[in-house]
């Protein structure tokens, strides 16, 4: 249930350019989590940081064919931009050090 929360929080994170700017301007993954329980999402740091590695892990791997096409044609099948989201929070994690 905490994963899927992260998740979600990630794609709201894709979908709203403030929230993004605050995700990035955070300092620690305590931050990271309050700016989750403020838009309604519950995860914690731990969630967070096993997340986002699977997510950075998931954004090595290459679209298929068919994958391609969903996306160039406006379907997002895998949630690239939650992806995205959750890669930019485990940089930052890595980054400032989190973990």
């Amino acid at each position: 249930m905490a994963k899927q929360a992260f998740l979600d929080f990630c794609n709201k994170i894709a979908e709203d350019d403030d929230l993004g700017k605050k995700v990035q301007a955070a300092q620690s993954p305590s931050e990271i989590v309050a700016l989750g329980a403020q838009y309604g999402y519950v995860f914690s740091e731990n969630d967070a940081q096993q997340s986002s590695r699977e997510l950075a892990e998931e954004s090595e791997c290459e679209l298929s064919e068919h994958e391609l096409s969903m996306v160039s044609g406006g379907r997002d099948p895998r949630g690239i931009g939650v992806i995205r989201a959750g890669l930019l929070i485990y940089k930052l994690g890595r980054k400032l050090r989190w973990w």
